[in-house]
């Protein structure tokens, strides 16, 4: 099996995922440095509205890029994705505002 896609959705999938990736690990860098609090303001629910969306367009991609071709980011991609999904329809259990 391929590790990169050559498709130009699996490629869009794959970097989409790369961005989201990229988003969340700076995120919790700001927040391990001190740079962001997580009960002071609203950056988790700006940094989740951003992420967020990108994950589920990177989700809907490798959709499509697995029907054309399988590969290892692609996989990796909709896995991704998946977790995603589940905790869009999970979190608001763990909500206690």
């Amino acid at each position: 099996m391929k590790r990169l896609p050559e498709s130009l959705t699996g490629k869009w999938a794959v970097g989409t995922t790369l961005i989201y990736v990229i988003l969340i690990i700076v995120f919790f860098l700001f927040m391990a440095i001190g740079m962001i609090d997580i009960d002071k303001g609203h950056w988790l629910d700006i940094t989740l509205g951003i992420a967020v969306p990108i994950a589920l367009i990177a989700f809907v991609l490798s959709i499509i890029a697995i029907r054309k071709e399988r590969t290892i980011l692609t996989l990796c991609s909709l896995a991704l994705g998946i977790l995603v999904v589940l905790f869009l329809l999970t979190h608001s259990l763990y909500i206690h505002d």
